[in-house]
């Protein structure tokens, strides 16, 4: 019996063989983005605050960053008589690495859905921040 003799597989082996390529490619695809979402949350921390400046219904936080960082996402969640300020900061130094040798404080503006007057500003820890003079 030659090559050219030999019967082609049935076409159901490949099938298989190109749906495994198939389901290998697709979890080789999770497991990448997987890895990519763990380095960005290793990545984010929450930004230091020194304070806030009240103008309207406007809160200018004052946040400090260390080299190399940026503010990622500045969120508030106003509830009865507090306004939690959570404010992230995103690295590209890789955790454990010291950032805050050349710390400079930058100004973030948070617009909250009415005027602070009374309620009192937190960050999610719980931490009371004092407003600036």
């Amino acid at each position: 019996m030659t090559i050219e003799d030999t019967p082609p597989p049935p076409a159901s082996a490949d099938r298989r063989r190109v749906r495994r390529g198939a389901a290998v490619g697709i979890a080789a695809a999770i497991v990448t983005l997987g890895l990519i979402g763990a380095a960005l949350a290793a990545s984010l921390h929450p930004a230091y605050l020194e304070g806030y400046v009240e103008e309207g219904s406007t809160l200018r936080m004052s946040a400090c960053l260390g080299s190399d960082e940026a503010v990622a996402w500045a969120r508030t969640t106003e509830e009865g008589g507090r306004v939690v300020v959570d404010v992230r900061a995103i690295t590209v130094l890789p955790p454990g690495v010291p950032r805050n040798a050349a710390l400079t404080c930058d100004v973030v503006d948070i617009e909250l859905g009415a005027p602070l007057l009374d309620r009192v500003v937190v960050v999610p820890d719980g931490t009371e921040l004092q407003p600036l003079p």
